[in-house]
């Protein structure tokens, strides 16, 4: 009788630990999604800016020697400025269209799930301008971070 007890009460202790856990993992993507829909503006004018800066500043940087390491360093920092706002982009299309449930899904997909939630989501309802504009921020993430391996690998075998 007092095993049976001692397991319905663990049992009951693994029910609430399990319940604590989803309430506290809805509670964080509803936080996340209030703070990107707060940042997602301020952040898409710094993208802007910092592609603007890797077209016209960077980039021609990385042609010349002594300004390599700089530009390839620049490249990198605004790779993580356009993957920050891919993310929440992808968090709030998500969010919006599919709902909790689908950033729940995209979130255990190693946290960046949600931007392949997204480009779904947007492509199954037609949502073409999102969809586009999440895969040119696509490109430009992965663009300027590999265009920065490849500027900064020039500048340290030229040493």
């Amino acid at each position: 009788m007092k095993e049976s007890l001692k397991s319905i009460g663990h049992f009951a202790m693994a029910m609430a630990i399990m319940v604590c856990i989803v309430v506290l993992m809805l509670l964080f993507i509803r936080g996340g999604v209030w703070l990107s829909e707060k940042l997602l503006p301020i952040l898409m004018v710094v993208s802007t800016y910092a592609f603007l800066a890797c077209l016209f500043i960077f980039v021609p940087l990385a042609v010349f020697h002594p300004t390599r390491g700089f530009a390839g360093n620049a490249l990198f920092v605004a790779s993580y400025i356009f993957g920050l706002s891919l993310w929440m982009a992808g968090l709030l299309l998500s969010y919006q269209i599919w709902g909790i449930t689908a950033v729940f899904i995209g979130l255990f997909l190693a946290g960046v799930g949600v931007v392949p939630v997204a480009l779904l989501a947007t492509l199954f309802h037609g949502f073409w301008a999102d969809f586009f504009g999440l895969i040119l921020m696509l490109v430009a993430t992965f663009g300027s971070r590999f265009m920065a391996i490849y500027v900064l690998t020039k500048h340290d075998e030229a040493g």
